[in-house]
């Protein structure tokens, strides 16, 4: 597929003349095309160049870090390796919140532009304000334009969100844009956008899906399961559907199966945070996610702060490689992930194979053990009444079902999905079951299936 830049010269259509935001963004975009492609030992180098450029500014500018790197023996005129870089202190959500203001640098570079605030949507009960700059917000258009582009999206198509934040905070509300957005419209004919709110019901929202039948659809996991599962049970399609984009939430195999068996199409995931934008996206050849290095070091580190190996989970430390305005250097975001091989398409960007979720998101059994319970609408199938469930762990030996079904479970059948919960747990938990009308979801949209109120997150 061509996807060929618009111009912003008269009667000149190509080669096309940008102007100069969509030219400085084209420029940055053509040297992520060839860092793809570099070595591991390669992205690392230049990684840690920009690196040490980062830390002799927090150094100069930054009191949090002054302190933070004197107090384990860092001097000012440091050095900073693949050797040393584990001795700095892990930055958590905690110290962010409580120390925000010492984190913010008092020497941020005119060069870097404007200077941007945003909050995190607190789904943790606590939520993170953060800064940054024009040269933050550049990264974040040049990796949404590589997604597309690694995916071959065609952006000249309609585009359908359904999503939360200020702009469908009216339940009843559809927002039609003449584009999919700043970065896309920058540099290409973007076609339009419909944007509305994802705590619609159901029915609604698939009201909603026909009348504009998108050719790309943004999405939450959770929220395009339960479209698809709508589709399915009533017979109806999307004939313009290419492919669905997900985010937010962790993607499960259930989410791919549903929408290739009921659209037909392929789903392609991001995972982002507000706090430092993509982290990573999904190879256009592999189950992948490439973590976005030239924007972020990405470490995944196990419970003694070592390294995790491939096929290993540990939690997600993030540093942001460009933002001098309130920097995030080690910052533990919260995020579990495992760590995946290297590519076979041959891309020398990192992957991680899968993102877990969060502490929480764990279950605890009697004997100390941990594990990520793969939950799916498969285990209660064959019970007509379930619309949903949540499970929550509130004491070590206990869980409770909260259920949406129109009608309570019959014994038999609150018997037949216990049976199935101890075949996923690896664990015979007592069993109580709550029935509901819906599951709340977060104020961001997203849905967790399973949370233990015994962490301590």
């Amino acid at each position: 597929m061509l996807i060929i830049p618009k111009t912003n010269v008269s009667e000149i259509i190509w080669p096309p003349i940008s102007d100069p935001q969509a030219s400085i963004l084209l420029s940055l975009l053509y040297q992520l095309q060839q860092s793809q492609w570099w070595s591991s030992a390669d992205i690392q180098s230049q990684q840690f160049r920009q690196l040490n450029e980062l830390m002799a500014h927090v150094i100069k500018t930054v009191p949090y870090y002054q302190q933070s790197l004197r107090d384990v023996g860092f001097s000012t005129h440091e050095i900073f390796t693949p050797m040393n870089w584990s001795h700095i202190p892990i930055l958590n959500r905690s110290s962010l919140i409580e120390y925000a203001k010492q984190i913010k640098s008092f020497g941020i570079p005119p060069e870097h532009g404007r200077i941007a605030g945003k909050k995190t949507s607190g789904s943790s009960g606590n939520p993170v304000s953060v800064l940054g700059t024009e040269i933050t917000a550049l990264f974040w258009y040049a990796f949404t334009l590589r997604d597309h582009l690694w995916h071959e999206r065609d952006v000249s198509g309609k585009l359908v969100a359904i999503r939360s934040g200020r702009d469908a905070e009216d339940p009843n509300g559809v927002y039609k844009q003449p584009s999919w957005g700043i970065a896309s419209n920058l540099v290409f004919n973007s076609g339009p956008s419909i944007l509305f709110y994802h705590l619609l019901p159901i029915e609604r929202q698939a009201e909603l899906l026909l009348e504009h039948d998108p050719d790309y659809l943004l999405v939450y996991p959770d929220v395009v399961l339960r479209l698809a599962l709508f589709f399915r049970k009533h017979k109806l399609r999307l004939p313009n559907l290419k492919q669905i984009m997900t985010y937010g939430e962790a993607t499960t195999p259930e989410v791919r199966t549903a929408c290739s068996k009921v659209w037909g199409v392929e789903t392609k995931d991001t995972y982002s945070a507000e706090e430092v934008g993509y982290i990573a996206l999904q190879c256009p050849e592999t189950d992948n996610y490439h973590i976005q290095s030239e924007s972020l070091l990405v470490e995944v580190i196990d419970d003694e702060g070592e390294p995790c190996g491939p096929g290993e989970i540990g939690r997600v430390i993030l540093t942001a490689l460009h933002n001098f305005a309130l920097p995030l250097i080690r910052y533990e975001i919260g995020d579990y992930a495992e760590v995946g091989k290297p590519c076979p398409c041959g891309r020398g960007l990192p992957t991680l194979k899968r993102i877990l979720g969060r502490k929480r998101n764990q279950t605890i059994l009697p004997d100390g053990r941990r594990l990520w319970p793969k939950l799916s609408s498969d285990i209660w199938s064959g019970i007509n009444e379930i619309d949903c469930i949540q499970i929550k762990q509130k004491i070590l030996n206990h869980l409770e079902i909260g259920v949406v079904t129109s009608t309570p479970l019959s014994l038999i059948n609150e018997d037949k999905l216990t049976r199935s919960l101890h075949q996923v747990f690896g664990h015979p938990f007592e069993c109580t079951y709550t029935y509901l009308s819906d599951i709340p979801r977060h104020a961001n949209g997203k849905f967790e299936p399973f949370i233990s109120e015994l962490t301590d997150e």
